[in-house]
């Protein structure tokens, strides 16, 4: 939720059916069961509070959800590969925000614009964040 925050909106998410929630959890080790019926009592939680909306992505179809993917990956090889050592979680975390505000001011390759103002442009279209904590 603090990245909700920080953009200060919701909109809604996208995810992967689980096989569990298909199944009936019948597949699964009762361990794991539990671990995932938790997992969806907590999610429907927050989406509660919150106000957004799940849109579950069809089976087999990895073109709806390539694009989130190839951005994560993005992410991930720019800004922690070489893996980060670090002693202040919070210091470290500061510094990855400085990160991000740096490669926002950067133009997209394809639209040609800065990433911060299509960023502002999509913040648009986003719910407001509810006023009290979770």
């Amino acid at each position: 939720m603090l990245t909700m925050l920080q953009i200060q909106g919701v909109r809604e998410l996208y995810r992967t059916r689980l096989k569990a929630e298909v199944s009936g959890y019948a597949c699964l080790h009762n361990t794991v069961q539990r671990y995932v019926k938790r997992m969806l009592r907590e999610q429907r939680a927050v989406r509660a509070h919150c106000g957004f909306s799940v849109r579950f992505c069809n089976p087999e179809s990895g073109h709806e959800k390539g694009n989130v993917e190839a951005k994560v990956c993005y992410i991930r090889r720019d800004l922690f590969v070489p893996e980060s050592a670090f002693d202040d979680i919070k210091d470290y975390s500061r510094s990855l925000l400085a990160t991000h505000a740096a490669k926002a001011q950067e133009v997209h390759y394809k639209k040609l614009v800065s990433i911060q103002k299509l960023f502002e442009e999509g913040r648009k279209a986003l719910l407001p964040f509810p006023q009290s904590s979770f």
